[in-house]
């Protein structure tokens, strides 16, 4: 069997219900929570995702391998 260096991208697309003050403190403590931990930090909330795009391409074939 041989060995396959495979590359994953996926964009993800998410909202997030957050309580504020106002739109600028909602956008901040979201900003804050992505610094943190990406996505994951939300992840106790109620937090709605959806996969936009996803490519799977081959970056090393096995002849290439080391």
């Amino acid at each position: 069997m041989k060995t396959y260096k495979v590359g994953i991208w996926e964009e993800m697309g998410a909202y997030v219900y957050i309580q504020a003050k106002s739109p600028k403190q909602a956008e901040n403590l979201v900003n804050e929570g992505l610094e943190e931990n990406g996505i994951e930090y939300f992840r106790e909330n109620d937090i709605y995702t959806d996969v936009t795009h996803r490519e799977i391409n081959i970056i090393e074939k096995p002849e290439l391998s080391k």
